[in-house]
């Protein structure tokens, strides 16, 4: 124990001066976000094919036949400790009855849209929470109704909005596409992935998620892309994203995941030290694949957070 305080004691030396410096960029890539509107948020965001910032908007799709779309903060987030996300969306201008709906994405990468069906149709490696308009007729597991939300994954499989994928389904009592502009809050808390819509008291959907499953879907350090999808078929509608918030619950300096930042999660660090390769674990903080100085100053930075 006194070698290894010795230890400790030379690399706080060594870093004092890096540790200013590197917790401005900690602060970056782990901590909350918050957009009020989208008029600033040109190089925080990964838009791929039909999504733009209109204006102070981030429009997934214009009502334009056959468009699809993804959208991403530029930053993994670290999931698996729980997290919660506020956003406001309008669905608006329904060209031939409007198609087919927007979600909100959980996935591994960064995807671009690989298929139809709101956007999200083939991704791997996802979840998501769909807000669909038209009710599509499968092979297996058609859509309900032309209004209705979802919670849709196939886990490390390609996602598909067919319903026997469903985690958890409901119909608001009012129109997705009504023009109005609808409040939606995302919880995912003690196994339990909860989602609100425009009643942010009440949940719309509530269904067990273990943790072990939430991990199928994440990075081996716990994080994921958080973003939006849109599609339009036939028939087309504008999905727009007017504000949007994202606040992880967990700490990934929470090397032992007790809920605490503690002497325990230094010295793992510290004895991983040097370490590289594709599967570290959580002792590789920052998950680049190697057990360096930036993991070590990330929990020193967060020492005592949550104990």
């Amino acid at each position: 124990m006194r070698v290894m305080c010795k230890l400790l004691y030379g690399v706080i030396t060594m870093w004092r001066l890096a540790l200013v410096a590197y917790t401005i960029s900690l602060s970056v890539a782990y901590a909350q976000f918050n957009y009020p509107d989208f008029s600033s948020a040109h190089n925080s965001l990964i838009l791929h094919r039909d999504a733009a910032i209109v204006g102070n908007i981030l429009r997934l799709n214009p009502a334009r036949q056959y468009h699809y779309s993804t959208a991403y903060h530029n930053t993994p987030q670290y999931l698996a400790g729980g997290f919660e996300t506020f956003f406001t969306f309008r669905i608006s201008e329904l060209l031939y009855g409007g198609a087919d709906g927007l979600s909100f994405i959980i996935a591994r990468e960064p995807f671009p849209p690989i298929g139809c069906c709101l956007g999200y149709k083939g991704i791997p490696y996802s979840l998501v929470v769909e807000f669909d308009t038209h009710q599509n007729i499968y092979d297996a597991g058609s859509d309900p109704n032309a209004n209705h939300v979802s919670v849709n994954t196939r886990w490390e499989l390609p996602n598909s909005a067919q319903h026997i994928y469903s985690l958890a389904i409901a119909t608001p009592s009012f129109a997705l596409d009504s023009g109005e502009v609808i409040p939606v809050r995302v919880v995912y808390a003690s196994g339990v992935f909860s989602v609100y819509v425009r009643d942010l008291s009440q949940p719309l959907i509530q269904v067990s998620i273990a943790a072990t499953d939430l991990a199928r879907i994440l990075d081996q350090c716990g994080r994921a892309y958080v973003g939006f999808t849109g599609g339009s078929g036939a028939r087309a509608e504008n999905h727009d994203i007017l504000s949007w918030s994202f606040t992880p619950y967990g700490n990934p300096s929470d090397v032992d995941e007790n809920g605490c930042v503690d002497d325990a999660d230094l010295l793992a660090v510290l004895f991983a030290f040097g370490q590289t390769g594709g599967n570290l674990g959580r002792v590789d903080v920052n998950c680049d694949q190697v057990v360096d100085d930036a993991d070590l100053l990330q929990v020193l930075f967060n020492f005592g957070s949550g104990c």
